[in-house]
């Protein structure tokens, strides 16, 4: 039976494997550049092969965007079997892929390109009400009119490890990171009209700190919609993470989803990053 729209979206949404392939999602895959390779986000390295190359090269990675060829592939393959194609990108404030999308989209007659504002599992989410829709009948324009709305919803946060990928990335200076480093401090990022900020600072060690982090949202979990939360990570420890999905499903009386961040979100944000992400009430 032909779909009424294919959904597709940039890999840097951290999709969660089951529910991509619940939902038939497409993703886009962004560049990786280490060490003068380059390498496409999920199909041909993963964020602990990444790790591995830059340590052992003393490097950090990069990311680029996805071209407006990618993309035109992408969407004609998918033209091809569906009335439309929805796609939703990353935030256009923070790269260049929405751009791209939407001149490829301007080449193939019923594409719907929405800029997510956001990334991470903050882009999946949008990603899961779509499917919803959809499922509901809903049509590719319908849907990007209800996606408009409810992206205004979404809650993205993120504790990082340290601030040298970031840094290096151009995401902050060296002074903040230098600054950060030695006194301790681990912050906390969210996504505000946009754009990245800093939350919160936190210090002490890792595990403390992301505990830390979860109990702050967790204070105000009457403002989070039952069953539209997402924990996601970047190398932390499996127990510890495990213990901390225990604690906010506990917390919010039901499952929650869980994803593991690709190569281009780990490639700012460093190893031993943890993010929770959430449509608000």
């Amino acid at each position: 039976m032909r779909k009424r729209f294919e959904i597709s979206t940039d890999s840097p949404a951290d999709l969660n494997p089951e529910l991509a392939a619940r939902f038939s999602v497409t993703a886009v895959p962004l560049t990786i550049h280490i060490g003068g390779k380059e390498y496409k986000d999920g199909v041909d390295i993963t964020p602990a092969e990444m790790f591995r190359l830059c340590d052992a090269q003393k490097t950090v990675p990069t990311t680029s965007a996805a071209p407006v060829g990618d993309y035109m592939d992408v969407f004609s393959r998918l033209a091809a079997g569906a009335d439309e194609v929805l796609h939703i990108s990353l935030g256009s404030k923070i790269s260049s892929t929405h751009q791209n999308a939407l001149i490829a989209a301007q080449e193939i007659p019923g594409v719907h390109v929405v800029d997510s504002g956001n990334l991470s599992c903050g882009i999946s989410l949008l990603v899961y009400e779509a499917a919803a829709l959809r499922d509901a009948d809903y049509t590719a324009a319908q849907t990007a009119e209800q996606l408009e709305r409810i992206k205004r919803r979404i809650v993205t946060g993120f504790v990082i490890d340290t601030l040298e990928y970031l840094r290096r990335g151009g995401r902050c200076s060296m002074l903040e990171a230098l600054g950060a480093n030695l006194l301790g401090i681990k912050p906390s990022i969210e996504m505000s009209e946009g754009v990245l900020r800093v939350a919160k600072k936190y210090r002490g060690k890792s595990r403390e700190v992301q505990r830390k982090f979860i109990d702050d949202i967790l204070a105000q979990k009457e403002n989070i919609e039952p069953g539209r939360a997402v924990l996601c990570r970047t190398g932390v420890d499996e127990e510890d993470f495990r213990s901390l999905r225990q604690t906010v499903e506990t917390a919010l009386g039901g499952d929650i989803i869980t994803s593991q961040a690709g190569c281009t979100i780990s490639a700012h944000c460093g190893p031993n990053c943890l993010g929770f992400m959430y449509l608000s009430k």
